[in-house]
């Protein structure tokens, strides 16, 4: 999950390559200690702080894979 308090950039966009490969490098030593019996997706969530303070919630379902 991500938040970003600057306008003009969506939290989402934020998850770039290299994060991404972090993140994909933490499933996978994860993935050792507990092996998974169903598929593996990469989902990105990001909140976006509209006027009064009101929160939106994006979910980006399968927003990137593992590059293999």
């Amino acid at each position: 999950m991500r938040t970003r308090g600057r306008p003009g950039i969506l939290p989402a966009e934020t998850v770039d390559s290299r994060k991404q490969r972090r993140i994909v490098a933490a499933a996978r030593a994860w993935l050792l200690a507990h092996p998974a019996d169903r598929p593996i997706r990469f989902d990105v969530a990001s909140v976006v702080r509209g006027p009064g303070g009101r929160l939106t919630v994006e979910l980006l379902r399968n927003a990137f894979d593992a590059g293999e």
